[in-house]
């Protein structure tokens, strides 16, 4: 189960520095999509993925955040769950916005 790495610095030093790699990990990955949308949304100029890749992407978000809700994995929580957000998100976009 992940932990905070702010707690436990003093402590373990090498599981927080994992640790927070994990959730810079998870803004970098998460992230990506941003730009994506802010162009489809703000400027209209966004060339979108395929929606059948982000079906996919989605699904898959889906099964691994059912995953880390059973194992209680924070980190994973968290960033499937906002994956999942985004790429509905995406998929919403790409059907009604394309």
């Amino acid at each position: 189960m992940a932990t905070n790495p702010f707690k436990i610095w003093n402590t373990d030093r090498p599981k927080a520095i994992a640790e927070f790699g994990g959730y810079a990990g998870m803004a970098l990955l998460q992230g990506a999509t941003l730009p994506q949308m802010i162009n489809a949304l703000f400027y209209d100029s966004a060339d979108l993925a395929p929606l059948s890749m982000v079906l996919m992407v989605w699904i898959g978000l889906l099964l691994y955040l059912i995953r880390a809700v059973y194992q209680r994995d924070v980190l994973y929580m968290i960033s499937n769950g906002i994956g999942v957000v985004l790429n509905m998100f995406l998929m919403i976009l790409i059907i009604w916005g394309g």
